[in-house]
Order: C-alpha cells, then structure tokens, then sequence
C-alpha cells in the first residue's frame, strides 16, 4: 500500500516538474535573448540556482545534512554536478547555437526520456513492459508532430552536440536514482547545482569567458533571478520524483513540457497553431493519461512492469 502511495506522490511529482519545464523552456529564449554568450547565461542561471538552494538550507536549519554525508557521499555529488549540471549545458547550447535548424537538435533533445528509460533497463534493472514500450512510442510521435521535421535531414557536428547531451543528461537520471536511495533529494539537488555552476565558473575562467559578466544589464540580471527560482522548483521535483518513482516513468511524463512549451509559443509568440501540432499535444497528453490510469487500475497490473507494481 504504502509503496503505491510513494509511486502516486512521484506521479504528482513528476507532473509538476513538467510543467514548470514547459514554462522555463519558454522563458530561457528570453533569458539568452538578454544574456548573449550561452555559456554565460547558463552559468549565471545554474549558479543563482545554487544560491536559492544554498540559502534554502540555512534558513530551514538543514545543515547538518552535510555532516552526515561521507566522503565518498561528496564525490558523488561532484559526479552528479559535472554530469547533471554543467557538461550536457555547454555541449547543448553549443550544439543549438552551430544548427542550422533547430527541428533536429530539438528532436534529439525531445528523445531523452527514450534513452533514461534504456539505461534504467540496462543499469537499474527496471522492466519496461508492451504497454510502456508502445506509449514511449506515441510520445516520441507526438514530439515529432510537435516540433516538425525540416525538408532536408542532416547530421552533423551540432546534432552529435546535442545528442551527446543528450546521453549524458540520461545517465544523470540514473545516477541520481542510485544517489536518491540514501541521500534526501534536496542534498543531491544541491550537489547537482552547487557542484555544477564551479564546473562552469572554473570553465568561464579557462575560456576568457569570465569578464562578461560585467556586460550583463539590470535586465538581464533580474531575468537570472526569475529564471534561477524557476530551475529551482523544477530540479526540486524532478529529484523528489525520481525518488519516488521509476526512472522510465518520470522521464515520460516530463515529456509533457513539450506541448506547454509549444501552446506558450504560439500563444505569446508565433500567433498561430498547426494541425499536425494540435494532434502532437493531444497524443503526448492522451498518451500521459493512459499511462497514470493503468497505473491505478488494479485489474491492468498484469501489464505492467515489476517496477510499476505496488
């Protein structure tokens, strides 16, 4: 029973996650659009978001956490932080920034939960049943429904980029599962982030990178801030999901911020909506839905994975 419980709470979790996903996806174009250099901004992002993580800890008397942690406790922290929160960021914007059409390394981005869920195969032992192998089906077509496919496919320099990301951004998730069956998620969340913006100041430092920061405007700086909190809440209960629940089923459903991000978009932005991406959104949705009710329907358990059942 309890079990069950924990899965529910990750579910409601991960749904969360996605959606504050959706929104920060959306927000970032306006952060890089104020911070020119990618490197810059992610660094100034990731490490406001250690600051409110860092303060988070002080002003909740929490500490002593720190105490408790080993030696070898710290290096998996580091680990995660260098994995998590700093290489996949600068191979991705770089990646972004080389493309010449973005439909691909988006794609690629988009595939993610894809690849999570292979390595928790492979690395946690999860067993991904037909149920689940056809809905990660259906969500990758409703992504591509979404973002679209330009004419002419090509793959170089910049979409190895983003695929590489890609991989490792996975391989986090499953490095954090491992970390989240003995440290509180908001110890690993500080890890990720802490951690992770020295890898980038240290980066910043060895590129002559480090000076523009003087350039950023007032603007830009209160966007950091807005755009900070947001990561924030976002790592916060993305971790705390994932310690709930599987690894393959939180990174599906975080696949709903695709279609947030692209219902804002056209909203705010582009004005205009396309069939093919109506039906995107509505397949990713439906497809999210299906999942969550076969998840509680007791006479479906038969169907899903060992990791699924309570």
């Amino acid at each position: 029973m309890f079990k069950q419980l924990n899965k529910e709470k990750g579910i409601v979790l991960a749904l969360v996650a996605a959606l504050i996903s959706g929104a920060a996806v959306f927000l970032n174009k306006e952060g890089i659009s104020l911070i020119k250099d990618s490197d810059v901004y992610t660094t100034v992002k990731n490490t406001g978001t250690a600051v409110i993580v860092l303060c988070f800890f002080i002003f909740t008397l929490r500490l002593q956490e720190f105490k408790k942690l080993k030696i070898k406790d710290w290096f998996w922290l580091a680990l995660i932080g260098l994995v998590g929160g700093s290489i996949p960021f600068l191979l991705f914007f770089h990646g972004l920034a080389l493309a010449s059409n973005a439909s691909i390394p988006n794609l690629i981005h988009k595939t993610l939960f894809i690849w999570a869920s292979v390595m928790a195969v492979v690395f946690l032992k999860e067993r991904i049943g037909n149920v689940q192998i056809f809905a990660l089906a259906l969500l990758l077509l409703g992504n591509i429904l979404i973002l679209g496919l330009p004419k002419h496919l090509q793959f170089g320099r910049a979409e190895i980029l983003i695929l590489l990301a890609t991989f490792i951004w996975a391989l986090e998730n499953i490095l954090a599962k491992i970390l989240l069956k003995r440290l509180k998620s908001e110890v690993v969340v500080f890890g990720r982030m802490f951690f992770g913006s020295i890898f980038l100041i240290f980066y910043l430092f060895f590129t002559h990178k480090i000076g523009l920061l003087s350039s950023i405007s007032t603007t830009g700086w209160i966007w950091v801030a807005i755009v900070s909190a947001i990561l924030f809440g976002y790592v916060v209960f993305w971790y705390s999901a994932l310690k709930y629940s599987p690894v393959s089923l939180v990174t599906s459903i975080l696949v709903l911020a695709s279609p947030l991000t692209s219902m804002l978009e056209s909203v705010f932005r582009t004005h205009k909506y396309s069939p093919h991406q109506i039906g995107g959104v509505l397949i990713i949705v439906l497809t999210l839905i299906l999942l969550i009710v076969i998840l509680k329907k007791a006479k479906w358990r038969r169907l899903l994975p060992a990791t699924l059942r309570a």
